[in-house]
């Protein structure tokens, strides 16, 4: 019974000792806390688009057959009219020599009709025919009359068709794309399944980015919008870009048709430079994101580097490289696509962790150091980049702030000898 005791006894001294090195090292741990100061808020949504040229003209066939011969490679540049490629003509061409052989015997049709005609009247005029004799002829000779416009109408299409066994190019560009080499059939645009694209002409001077959108950030969108534009394998270089088209309806993903998105069309600004993310960090607005889901939208600083709102002389983030070459874009590319929803200067701003909001969203406070502890302070805010949010009134530049859950600390240290 003794030595049960003694183990009990030695249990319990353990579990204090264990409990006073617990509230040691609690009321050693750093309070979060910052100071009311200038800041500067950007608020950017990084998405990612497709490169895709502005003008676009799709190749496609007047007519079903087989590619002959091809006069051009894909990427290369021509010019409105040039000959791009030739569909086998042979069938055509008996056709067309059928349709002229059809035309030449409406015609000797006609002829016999109209002799015919003739001799009706004529017999009318002595007597030995009647009207109806007349009326009768005067009706096939108007049939022959339209089959001989048929015919030709059937000659005039054949003749359309072997002209357009020629592809010529609709616009100045460059062939981008090109589906089909010799040998293969191209089926006609007026059939039912609408033909095939042979190949595709752009202008690749002119290109946009075509960025799906969600409806979270949807309702934040406007024309004319700054958006910045990079690629993975340069992505410390930037391009500017603005918002140029904003659809008025949802339709489903490329990627996923159950899913909704809007897609938006970014106008490139290839005339000016682009920028290094040491450039856009020296900036007065400087560059980044949230880094977390804030109540408008997703919102990644990974790839960027942001400010610390804790400490506004500091900058995180990868550093930037000072390489000026260009970004090179090609249509079908896939890029980041950073829209820049707020970028100014605040006077005065906290971190935004630090702002308390009361259940019913009318209110919001911080807290601060008065002479009993931590006290909540009511504030009036304005913007936010959801790391730092911007102070129009209750406090002042210089001010500390501390988060709500160290008021707790706050009065266990009064208790064991008045706030620190």
């Amino acid at each position: 019974m003794r030595h049960l005791k003694r183990h009990i006894a030695l249990l319990g001294l353990g579990s204090l000792i264990l409990l006073g090195c617990s509230g040691k090292k609690d009321g050693n741990a750093p309070a979060r806390s910052g100071v009311a100061g200038p800041a500067a808020l950007r608020d950017v949504a990084r998405l990612t688009g497709t490169i895709q040229p502005m003008d676009s003209v799709q190749l496609k066939s007047e007519v079903s057959g087989q590619i002959k011969r091809m006069l051009v490679k894909e990427g290369a540049f021509v010019k409105k009219g040039d000959l791009l490629l030739e569909i086998d003509r042979e069938q055509l061409e008996l056709r067309h020599s059928q349709l002229g052989i059809a035309l030449e015997k409406a015609r000797l049709d006609l002829r016999s009709a109209e002799r015919d005609l003739a001799r009706a009247q004529s017999q009318l005029a002595s007597g030995t025919a009647s009207h109806d004799r007349v009326q009768d002829t005067e009706i096939l000779r108007d049939k022959a009359r339209l089959s001989v416009k048929n015919a030709e109408l059937d000659l005039r299409s054949n003749a359309k068709d072997l002209a357009n066994t020629r592809i010529l190019a609709p616009q100045d560009g460059q062939l981008i794309r090109l589906n089909v080499t010799t040998g293969e059939v191209a089926i006609s645009a007026a059939s039912a399944s609408g033909g095939n694209v042979l190949g595709v002409i752009a202008d690749p001077s002119r290109l946009k980015v075509v960025v799906e959108v969600s409806e979270l950030d949807y309702p934040r969108l406007k024309l004319g919008q700054s958006v910045e534009i990079s690629t993975e394998s340069q992505s410390d270089r930037l391009i500017e870009g603005t918002v140029s088209y904003i659809p008025p309806s949802a339709r489903a993903s490329s990627s996923n048709s159950q899913v909704m998105i809007f897609p938006v069309q970014v106008a490139l600004n290839l005339a000016a430079p682009t920028r290094s993310l040491l450039e856009v960090a020296s900036s007065p607005a400087g560059r980044g994101g949230s880094g977390k889901r804030g109540p408008k939208g997703n919102r990644d600083s990974s790839k960027v580097a942001s400010k610390d709102s804790s400490n506004p002389g500091k900058r995180t983030g990868r550093k930037a490289s000072v390489d000026t070459s260009k970004i090179q874009l090609v249509s079908g590319m896939t890029v980041n696509v950073d829209f820049v929803f707020l970028e100014r200067k605040a006077a005065l701003a906290v971190p935004y962790d630090l702002v308390q909001t009361s259940t019913d969203g009318a209110r919001k406070t911080v807290r601060v150091r008065g002479e009993k502890g931590l006290r909540p302070q009511p504030v009036k805010v304005g913007a936010t980049d959801y790391r730092s949010i911007e102070i129009l009134e209750g406090l002042k530049a210089g001010d500390s702030v501390f988060a709500a859950s160290d008021s707790a600390k706050s009065g266990a240290k009064k208790g064991a000898g008045g706030p620190p």
